[in-house]
């Protein structure tokens, strides 16, 4: 795009002042603008390193990502990152098995009669309050260091040893990790670490506007959040290590999901599996409820394993769909050469298309439902626990 095309949609943008935005969140004024996610010209035209779906890789300005969003061109931003997976090797004759038998098929429904819609529902409510989750931004920094209080206190609840740490990237915001030791470490080092994953960031395709983000990621964000308090009150203890991670930087071409498998493939860390939500709370008018479960660039073994547990302990059928390339953080995993698996609130056509990434992402939207949302804190429960086990249950 030509710089002054750019600066056009910039000075346009400008002159509106205000954007429709969600009800309760402070309406856009120009002493917001230290917080909005505005490009400054020296970043703007920094270059990056992209890799399109083709497997090309081209050196293009970091302005160029905002109109292939808009464009609904799937990139991948490997700046940085561009060695990832070359460990893969390492791994292809260790491939991790999934269990054949379920074994908690009377733990979890108990705990399960412990989930609640108010409680994401409070979390999601905070999260979307943030005038944008913009990885480069001071509010998504800020949006960040609340999460990470969350994280820290439901870990608290855990009867056992956990870390909660924010990894660090170039830019303002950090990915949150929380570690939860199993109490069996022989079984760790066989399995390897069980991880669920969600993105914390948010974007509008025009950055000055407000980027609430509700369905895209914040409904990801808080199913992560519900599982894990859940899991607390209910008194579980792994087996064998699990970790929930909150990538930053999704939006921005899987960036922090790049980095921290970048990090996992240099440590020749052993991965049991990782399983990314993203997007899980929306049901389309007219359409039957269904979980979608992606095809492409998992691993189809630890798919099948997710479809039984969906199967076994949702009350909602799957549907099957393929995505594209760079769709969400699983597909960084899958190429470092980890399983990974990726779920989603519905077959690709009727998922939540015409909000996400503009202002009219909120929770209040038609169509959003936190009882959908629940189906994914049941799964997401069901995969730690059927993978990473449950001590004494």
């Amino acid at each position: 795009m030509r710089v002054w095309v750019w600066a056009a949609v910039a000075l346009y943008g400008l002159a509106l002042g205000v954007q429709a935005h969600p009800t309760g969140q402070k309406a856009f004024q120009v002493d917001a603008l230290d917080h909005a996610p505005i490009l400054s010209p020296l970043r703007s035209w920094s270059l990056r390193l992209l890799e399109l779906p083709d497997g090309q890789r081209i050196w293009r300005p970091e302005a160029l990502k905002w109109w292939l969003r808009w464009r609904h061109v799937p990139f991948v931003d490997v700046t940085g990152t561009e060695d990832l997976g070359q460990s893969s090797a390492l791994y292809a004759s260790d491939v991790p098995s999934f269990p054949a038998k379920l074994r908690y098929e009377a733990a979890l429904p108990r705990a399960f009669e412990l989930m609640s819609e108010d409680v994401p529902r409070y979390y999601l409510s905070k999260l979307t309050s943030f005038f944008t989750r913009y990885y480069r931004s001071e509010m998504g920094a800020e949006s960040q260091r609340w999460l990470q209080a969350q994280v820290e206190a439901l870990a608290a609840s855990l009867p056992t040893y956990t870390r909660v740490h924010g990894f660090q990237h170039p830019w303002k915001q950090e990915s949150v990790i929380l570690h939860i030791r199993g109490a069996n470490a022989t079984l760790t080092r066989e399995r390897g670490v069980t991880i669920l994953g969600a993105h914390l960031d948010s974007i509008n395709f025009l950055p000055i506007f407000a980027a609430p983000g509700a369905d895209d990621d914040g409904s990801g964000t808080v199913t992560l959040l519900e599982a894990l308090r859940v899991l607390g009150e209910a008194g579980w203890v792994p087996e064998s290590d699990v970790e929930l991670h909150w990538y930053s930087a999704e939006e921005g071409g899987l960036l922090g999901s790049r980095a921290v498998a970048t990090e996992y493939e240099r440590k020749h860390r052993r991965i049991h599996a990782m399983l990314q939500m993203d997007m899980t709370a929306f049901v389309k008018d007219g359409t039957p409820e269904r979980i979608g479960l992606v095809t492409d660039y998992v691993s189809p073994a630890l798919t099948d394993f997710v479809e039984r547990l969906a199967q076994a302990y949702l009350s909602i059928p799957v549907a099957r769909l393929a995505m594209h390339y760079g769709a969400s953080d699983h597909a960084s995993w899958t190429e470092a050469g980890y399983p990974s698996a990726f779920t989603i609130e519905a077959p690709f056509e009727d998922c939540n298309l015409q909000r996400i990434h503009t202002s009219r992402d909120v929770l209040t939207a038609p169509g959003f439902s936190f009882a959908h949302l629940l189906q994914f804190v049941r799964l997401s429960m069901s995969f730690v626990v059927e993978l990473a086990g449950w001590v004494d249950a």
